[in-house]
């Protein structure tokens, strides 16, 4: 037997957003990941649990899908 009422917000949700041509939220999102693709990061390796720093440094990005070819296998030639 219960002898308790318990009285709570109803939950809501988030807005949903269009991210459309011409929204101000498209706007800041692209404002947001230029300034990502601007700032450099200092990422180390940690190997057994070791952090491990050699100097090299390389750019890290996303793969444009783009640049994949999903018609061919790496092992087979294009026909000529």
């Amino acid at each position: 037997m219960h002898n308790a009422y318990f009285d709570f917000a109803a939950p809501t949700n988030e807005p949903v957003l269009s991210y459309g041509p011409g929204t101000p939220e498209k706007a800041a999102l692209k404002k947001q990941l230029a300034a990502y693709k601007a700032e450099e990061m200092d990422i180390p390796m940690y190997i057994g649990g070791q952090e491990v720093r050699t100097g090299k440094t390389v750019d890290i990005r996303p793969r444009m899908r783009s640049n994949i070819s999903w018609a061919t296998s790496t092992w087979e030639k294009p026909a000529t």
